[in-house]
């Protein structure tokens, strides 16, 4: 997708229309001073060929699109897939984080019906 290929795409545009308004506009005459549709066909034949030009360049940068646009769905993919892992190494940091939470909470403030009555307690 190089920025020339745009460039000769434009100037492609403007030979058509170029052609395309002489060709509305009766011709050109020719240098023997021939008649106003003396280059008709020939305008015709360069438009058609202009034209034909546009749509082989548009086809070229619609394969280049396709295969971007598989490579971003590529990329995506993978990056779902990280995404996925990361979730699943988060939920297991965060079980653990509670687990040591718990464990570093004072034994008052836990949740009365864990406690077994051990040693230090009145019974």
């Amino acid at each position: 997708m190089g920025h020339n290929k745009a460039g000769s795409t434009q100037a492609q545009k403007q030979q058509i229309y170029k052609y395309a308004k002489q060709s509305v506009s009766g011709g050109e005459t020719g240098a023997a001073g021939g008649t106003p549709d003396s280059g008709g066909a020939a305008h015709t034949a360069t438009i058609l060929q202009a034209i034909n030009d546009l749509k082989v360049t548009m086809e070229g940068k619609m394969r280049e699109l396709k295969v971007d646009l598989d490579l971003i769905r590529q990329d995506l993919r993978i990056t779902m897939h990280r995404v996925t892992e990361v979730e699943g190494r988060l939920s297991e940091t965060e079980d653990t984080v509670k687990t040591h939470a718990e464990n570093l909470t004072p034994e008052s403030t836990r949740d009365k019906s864990r406690r077994c009555g051990g040693p230090g307690q009145k019974k």
